[in-house]
């Protein structure tokens, strides 16, 4: 297995220089390694099967009570290509806001042995399929952590590489998320090799929201309970096609069964459009705005610019913690 995944190196660098925005994969490398880690964490060395070989770490509160309620919540951060998940962590404010609303956060990381630029191999058949490969090992992490410190609802946010993961897992196992965030992600099921990865992310899926839709029910029959989903994509975005953000919307809207039709609110800056009273789907277009994690400096917990984390009116961390973290 490992060396299917160190060849991705040329077809991986290849979408980078296919892209509209250019991506200096190596100078973000050599910055989050520079970068001291987040002493808030501890690893995570022993959580069964790990047939994807990678890393990971956990933040706990102190303290897990809130309102004097026992917080038994737990984000998953699936980082982007080329970053430090620990980083991204500080960077987006969510590690700020796990402090001050005192849930848990797991941080599942790639290592370069694996892909050579840092990305999760959302676009491999042996890692994105149930209980195998990386997949497996991120719901190892998760069923371990929960077990170990009683967590019980759990959410899951990924950016780019790791919001397509996200959609996988999500799509997959249903039944182990409350909700879930994809920032600048692609559908699931879009790509299983890499020269399908490289079209959708230039010009999406070729399948219908409908058929997607199709493929993921029958991968899950019987479930009647779908996560609730934020989709986040900036207007801008030159690495991955926005349509990507569309189509899922579309596609998760399907798997909800929502009749209704498709409300819209402009905001300042943003387009939001849900599906469902209770905005089971909704998604978040944001004006002008490039490939990255969406934050907002000039609010308490709204995170700071950094490489792919880039500059808002929305911080994507305080939005979803509000509609997450009670």
């Amino acid at each position: 297995m490992q060396n299917i995944k160190v060849n991705t190196y040329l077809l991986m660098t290849l979408v980078m220089v296919l892209s509209a925005t250019s991506v200096d994969v190596q100078s973000i490398e050599a910055e989050t390694k520079n970068v001291n880690t987040v002493t808030d964490f501890t690893p995570l060395t022993h959580f069964g099967d790990n047939p994807g070989e990678l890393l990971a770490s956990v933040f706990l509160p102190k303290a897990k009570m809130v309102n004097n309620k026992q917080q038994n919540k737990l984000v998953v951060l699936l980082h982007g290509c080329g970053q430090n998940g620990e980083t991204l962590s500080r960077q987006s404010g969510l590690l700020d806001l796990a402090q001050s609303h005192q849930f848990s956060l797991l941080i599942p990381q790639q290592v370069s042995t694996n892909n050579a630029t840092a990305c999760f191999n959302w676009f491999s058949q042996q890692d994105q399929q149930t209980e195998q490969g990386e997949s497996l090992s991120i719901m190892n992490m998760i069923r371990t952590v929960q077990s170990k410190f009683n967590l019980e609802q759990v959410y899951i946010v990924g950016l780019s590489a790791g919001g397509a993961m996200a959609s996988n897992l999500l799509s997959q196992y249903p039944g182990s998320f409350e909700a879930g965030a994809i920032i600048a992600g692609i559908p699931f099921p879009c790509a299983d090799n890499l020269v399908k990865a490289i079209s959708c992310m230039k010009s999406g899926s070729d399948l219908s929201a409908k058929l997607q839709a199709d493929r993921i029910m029958k991968l899950n029959k019987g479930v009647k309970q779908w996560p609730e989903l934020t989709i986040i994509s900036g207007s801008a975005d030159g690495i991955v096609n926005p349509k990507n953000s569309l189509d899922m919307a579309q596609q998760w809207s399907q798997l909800h069964q929502v009749s209704e039709q498709a409300q819209t609110q402009k905001g300042t800056n943003m387009t939001t459009t849900y599906w469902g009273d209770t905005k089971n789907v909704e998604l978040i277009e944001l004006d002008n705005i490039g490939h990255g994690f969406p934050v907002n400096p000039n609010v308490k917990g709204g995170g700071t610019v950094a490489p792919f984390v880039v500059a808002s009116d929305l911080s994507a961390a305080q939005y979803l913690v509000e509609k997450w973290i009670n």
